[in-house]
């Protein structure tokens, strides 16, 4: 068993399989259908033989591990990106599969782990679960994502910390992006683009938000209203013209006028004025 994780335009997504041999394509008849018009019907195929591989099936626009051209079949780490038009795929392996997988084919999230997942799923913003999620993962060597969580809490004391927001987005951007579906699933990123009730700036966090069956879409208890976590520029840019609500991702680089202007504050809703007394 074994699951690959998408992500591209307006998506991210982990999907299980429990057989060792899969084809990828734009059909809706594949094991992982990708709709798109640079996804080939049939585009690629991932497979287990003593190890994972994935073999492009001659695909019109071609299959791509960690920015080099596949041509026939090659051999997949679980650190390796793959692209298949606008989606990028990362092989996260659950057990071992077959004779003679080795012990970096074993699941990475553990049941140890996921305890502390649905713990923080079930209450987001307890400062304590995450806390205590830091602490395990420091005493198994993982520090940047144990910094990452302890520094989104001493930024909840300190909202109005420019730099502390600064140094957080370092440690986000530092993630591989094997671990995206983290980030997006922990960050505590303020919400923008929410209009002039808010000055743009939602006084909610997306750890905040009601989670959906997409991992980066919530929804907003208060203005019913959905907020998309953006992983690209283009993805961002579309939201914002769609007046919608959205998280930025800290690799997007703000450039151009279509995208908000972060300051690194999070900005309070304004005080109504005092009503006049008839």
């Amino acid at each position: 068993m074994f699951e690959i994780a998408v992500s591209g335009p307006n998506v991210f997504k982990r999907h299980t399989f429990s057989k060792a041999d899969i084809i990828v394509g734009s059909s809706r008849a594949n094991d992982l259908p990708l709709r798109h018009p640079f996804v080939s019907r049939q585009h690629a195929r991932f497979f287990w033989n003593n190890g994972f591989f994935v073999q492009d099936l001659d695909s019109k626009n071609g299959t791509f591990v960690n920015g080099n051209r596949v041509h026939g079949t090659v051999a997949l780490g679980t650190i390796d990106d793959i692209d298949i038009g606008p989606f990028t795929l990362t092989l996260v392996p659950h057990n071992r599969l077959g004779d003679g997988a080795g012990e970096s084919d074993v699941r990475p999230v553990t049941p140890a782990e996921q305890k502390f997942l649905s713990s923080i799923r079930t209450k987001p913003t307890d400062a304590q679960r995450r806390l205590a999620y830091a602490d395990w993962l420091a005493a198994r060597g993982d520090e940047l994502k144990a910094e990452i969580l302890r520094m989104q809490e001493k930024l909840r004391a300190f909202p109005l910390s420019i730099a502390g927001s600064g140094e957080l987005n370092a440690l986000l951007s530092a993630l591989p992006k094997s671990e995206t579906w983290w980030k997006v699933l922990l960050t505590r990123s303020a919400i923008e683009n929410c209009g002039p009730a808010f000055a743009g700036r939602c006084p909610k966090n997306w750890d905040a938000l009601h989670p959906s069956e997409e991992a980066n879409l919530r929804t907003c208890d208060v203005c019913k209203e959905q907020v998309l976590y953006a992983l690209t520029a283009a993805e961002a840019k579309k939201q914002v013209k769609a007046g919608g609500r959205l998280v930025m991702d800290p690799e997007i680089p703000r450039k151009g006028k279509e995208l908000p202007r972060d300051t690194g504050k999070m900005v309070p809703a304004p005080t109504p004025p005092p009503q006049r007394k008839r």
